[in-house]
């Protein structure tokens, strides 16, 4: 009757350290999988990126003026200033420029708390509470999205509408729905005008927006909005007429930059989901393999049950 081979009888056979790489390779593939994804999905301490939308806008000085049509550059940079645990401190500027782009007409900056794995807003580390994702998570939900970033004062609530083919690439489709749409005091997005605040606050809207999401990274690889802002007084809300009405969309060049980077973060992620697991398995099965060859030929053989 064969007898089940001791550590020993392994060690003297040479299976030992193939049994060891094969049990190394499974456990290699049962995480790797998680630690790839993290390291490709994590907001690094060193993240730092610029987007840039053409915008139309018609502005009013004051109430009742005739509207200056504009067409300007709406340049967005976001900066990870400092990373706590699962936490980073992002500051996010928008910057408003003419075409030239030379010197910017009206910039604001805040500073925002940020889950780095899952995008959410974090309480107590930006310079303001807020809900909701300052940007989408990996594998976002088919269904409502808040986003609460700078590109408007308050938060927002799109729905999944359609998934879409781009260059090949799926994406998701998410649209806001205006109807219900929050009012928020957008005063100090525009103190360069010359009676706010001493005179007048302004209160803005958005009418519609829509965005294009990778669904694996969450990465925005398209994004589009429509507002208006008006003008009340600190007395009174009712409207006093118009400031400004505009929309604006990502730039074709940063349209075909996003979409391209999206593809890469896609396969990385791929890698690390089937590629790589794949792989470890195989070479643990050559391991086990080799193990059993050692052990036959060293004259070991399992244990016969019957």
């Amino acid at each position: 009757m064969a007898t089940e081979p001791s550590g020993a009888s392994r060690r003297r056979s040479g299976a030992g350290p193939w049994v060891a790489l094969a049990l190394t390779c499974i456990g290699l593939a049962l995480v790797g999988r998680t630690v790839v994804r993290d390291a490709v999905l994590t907001l690094g301490a060193a993240h730092r990126e610029t987007v840039e939308a053409d915008v139309s806008s018609s502005l009013r000085d004051i109430p009742g003026a005739e509207p200056r049509v504009q067409r300007l550059r709406l340049r967005r940079t976001d900066e990870v200033l400092v990373t706590s645990g699962e936490v980073a401190v992002l500051q996010s500027t928008l910057a408003w420029s003419d075409l030239g782009g030379i010197a910017p007409l009206n910039q604001t900056t805040g500073l925002y708390g940020v889950d780095r794995r899952l995008h959410r807003n974090v309480e107590g580390y930006g310079d303001e509470e807020r809900d909701g994702a300052f940007a989408p998570p990996p594998d976002p939900p088919r269904g409502q999205l808040v986003l609460w970033d700078s590109f408007h004062p308050g938060p927002l609530v799109f729905s999944f509408e359609s998934v879409e083919q781009r260059e090949g690439l799926e994406l998701l489709r998410y649209r806001l729905a205006p109807q219900g749409g929050a009012v928020v005091d957008a005063t100090a997005t525009y103190d360069r005008l010359p009676l706010v605040p001493e005179r007048y606050r302004v209160r803005s809207r958005v009418l519609a927006a829509s965005m294009l999401v990778e669904p694996r990274s969450g990465r925005i690889v398209d994004r589009e909005q429509r507002a208006e802002a008006w003008y009340v007084t600190s007395d009174d809300p009712a409207p006093l007429g118009d400031a400004q009405t505009w929309s604006w969309r990502y730039s074709v060049e940063d349209r075909g930059r996003l979409l391209v980077a999206a593809r890469a973060e896609g396969r990385r992620l791929a890698a690390a989901e089937r590629v790589l697991p794949g792989l470890l398995l195989v070479l643990a099965l050559g391991a086990a393999a080799m193990a059993v060859r050692r052990l036959r030929a060293s004259g070991i053989s399992a244990p016969d049950r019957r």
